[in-house]
């Protein structure tokens, strides 16, 4: 194991474990990350898609706040939701279930697409309000650039979350 710049092991199995902040400025760095999370994140949940997409593109660093804030909280979380979908995907190539094709609704760091970028039997699209990515599609998820049917599983992990969210299920029939 070593530490690296920001206050986190690495194991050789590139396991990364949360380290607790040494002082009094780290720890109120961390804070003010979580209560900006917190508060991006409510602003989401009480608006829909539409003025999200708009809320973003005028302020380009909240969506960068969200995911730092996103990440950092996943650390403490005993599982990472995103992890289960990926073995469950995994599981569907073992069983020869080929040619899956995956759409990733609010995909954030694009984990599923990057986890199967070179498996040729699985196709990911990966969606979210802003692409900071290759693997990521800009979209308001109430309406991405796909033929209807065209889609094996929709993933929807912690994205129901904007006040349209029923948009987004209809979305994904």
């Amino acid at each position: 194991m070593f530490l690296t710049k920001k206050n986190k092991i690495k194991s050789k199995k590139s396991k990364t474990l949360q380290v607790k902040p040494t002082s009094s400025l780290e720890k109120a760095r961390m804070k003010l990350k979580g209560s900006k999370f917190r508060h991006i994140n409510q602003q989401l949940y009480q608006m829909n898609s539409r003025k999200a997409v708009d809320m973003l593109k005028k302020s380009p660093s909240l969506f960068e706040d969200y995911h730092i804030g996103f990440r950092e909280q996943t650390l403490v979380w005993p599982l990472n939701p995103v992890d289960i979908f990926i073995k469950d995907i995994q599981k569907c190539v073992e069983n020869g279930s080929e040619g899956k094709i995956v759409c990733d609704m609010g995909c954030g760091d694009a984990k599923i697409a990057k986890t199967f970028q070179s498996n040729d039997s699985i196709t990911v699209h990966s969606f979210d309000l802003i692409s900071k990515s290759k693997f990521v599609v800009a979209a308001d998820i109430s309406n991405v650039p796909l033929a209807d049917n065209s889609v094996d599983i929709t993933i929807f992990c912690l994205s129901l979350m904007n006040s349209n969210y029923i948009d987004f299920i209809r979305e994904s029939r």
